[in-house]
């Protein structure tokens, strides 16, 4: 199938008449989505490969727990964040993690009632969402790739095309240093996956690796400049705040020369 990139109007044309998974392929681009992609190194960019085999554009047509992706002439649903596009999931089952914990996940295939179908985890250095959702072979998902079954895929969607970056078993973790997040599948069931999020950034711990953490700024200062340097939300030091540009009372020419030097104060 050919999809143009979309314009205010959009049309799609089919060239595999028999397969049911296409025309919601194509109809889902006038929807206004976009392609279901593979991530796995989570670099932002679709890979150069599949894993499930040597796919035109390789990863780019590779999350076929989505129709987004690759025809496999079965029908699945889509997947975590292309529904919160559409905003097929109701407010209250979409839970924004905010703290560590471990949180139940409702499988995405399943009528919401009183557990989160989706769960987004902020990347403060990276920006947007991870999207966790807890797949399983059952409804329109009963024939999808039995590798995602009883899983929760961690998917991100910087625009455009959806990406998966990883799919998590039992006892499987998924680490990303820079946002400072450890997420983890401790358990399933058929009513819902047991997933740990850790955020070592932003507990106000000063954890390994970190230079600082909310008001804990590790004895960092602005040495000989007035003001308070500041921790970013990636938990490293911003000394940004430590100059004005003006000759404070409690600065020298030696301890702060980016305030006092060359600014009309007598040196030396």
């Amino acid at each position: 199938w050919y999809m143009p990139r979309l314009w205010p109007s959009s049309c799609a044309m089919v060239s595999t008449c028999d397969r049911g998974d296409v025309y919601a392929h194509e109809l889902g681009h006038n929807l206004g989505m976009y392609h279901a992609s593979f991530d796995l190194d989570d670099d932002g960019a679709v890979d150069a490969t599949c894993p499930w085999g040597g796919w035109s554009g390789g990863g780019e047509y590779c999350d076929d727990s989505d129709f987004m992706g690759i025809s496999t002439n079965v029908w699945r649903q889509t997947n975590g964040p292309h529904k919160d596009q559409m905003g097929w999931i109701p407010a209250a089952n979409v839970l924004t993690v905010t703290a560590s914990g471990t949180y139940d996940l409702a499988p995405l295939e399943t009528t919401p009632g009183s557990l989160p179908l989706l769960l987004r985890v902020a990347r403060p250095s990276s920006g947007g969402y991870y999207y966790l959702s807890y797949r399983r072979r059952t409804g329109f998902d009963a024939a999808m790739r039995v590798d995602y079954a009883d899983r929760t895929s961690i998917h991100t969607s910087p625009g455009g095309n959806t990406l998966l970056v990883r799919i998590l078993g039992d006892g499987q973790s998924f680490a990303d240093g820079t946002n400072g997040l450890t997420i983890t599948q401790a358990s399933h069931d058929a009513a819902a996956a047991h997933v740990t999020v850790s955020m070592t950034c932003g507990n106000g711990v000063l954890d390994p690796g970190e230079q600082c953490d909310g008001a804990d700024l590790g004895g960092a200062t602005c040495g000989g400049c007035a003001g308070t340097p500041r921790c970013t939300a990636s938990c490293t030091i911003d000394t940004s705040p430590c100059t004005n540009g003006v000759c404070d009372p409690s600065e020298t020419c030696a301890s702060c020369p980016a305030d006092c030097v060359g600014v009309g104060a007598v040196c030396g």
